[in-house]
């Protein structure tokens, strides 16, 4: 089928670490709690991409079937075993205007149901510009629920947030680029 591009990709690592935790249930910890993280991951992802004409329909899933254990800090050992996909679609009118959106759902234990503190999904509009055959600039909404979990917190930082991490978040990008 024209236009289609089928993918998948499979990794597989054994890690550990001894690290220190700075944020603990959405407050900064002066000098961090010390943990260890024992990773065993095993990743599959699947994505498919589909491009007739000015439409573009694109999704990605991926699972990790290892494990990561989370030890150290005062609470107990928590277990991630998570999972992510997207769906997107979006149109190009002509050479200078693109809209699309997207749906994103990450959770960080597939066993537990979807809370703000160990997930983050929620729906993004888009908007690109193609001001030159060089130059673009694209605008975003993104209308989040979750943080991605107290170990992923998907650019969601305590340095940024003093007061501490909201269960749902409103984002408006703004993005350029400039290819040579």
């Amino acid at each position: 089928m024209s236009g289609l591009t089928l993918g998948y990709s499979y990794f597989d690592t054994l890690r550990y670490a001894n690290a220190r935790l700075m944020m603990f249930r959405g407050r900064l910890v002066p000098g961090g709690l010390p943990y260890r993280a024992d990773q065993d991951n095993t990743i599959n992802a699947f994505s498919a991409d589909y491009q007739p004409g000015g439409l573009r329909l694109s999704a990605e899933f991926w699972r990790n079937d290892g494990f990561g254990r989370f030890s150290g800090v005062p609470i107990p050992s928590s277990v991630q075993i998570p999972q992510s996909w997207y769906v997107m679609g979006s149109y190009r009118f002509n050479k200078r205007l693109e809209v699309g959106s997207y749906y994103t759902d990450f959770i960080n234990n597939r066993t537990l149901d979807f809370m703000p503190d160990v997930g983050i999904r929620g729906p993004v509009v888009s908007t690109r510009f193609d001001l030159t055959s060089h130059w673009h600039l694209k605008l975003e909404g993104h209308f989040l629920e979750g943080i991605g979990g107290n170990f992923s917190f998907h650019r969601f930082y305590p340095s940024t947030n003093p007061q501490g991490l909201q269960a749902r978040t409103n984002i408006f990008v703004m993005r350029t680029g400039w290819v040579f």
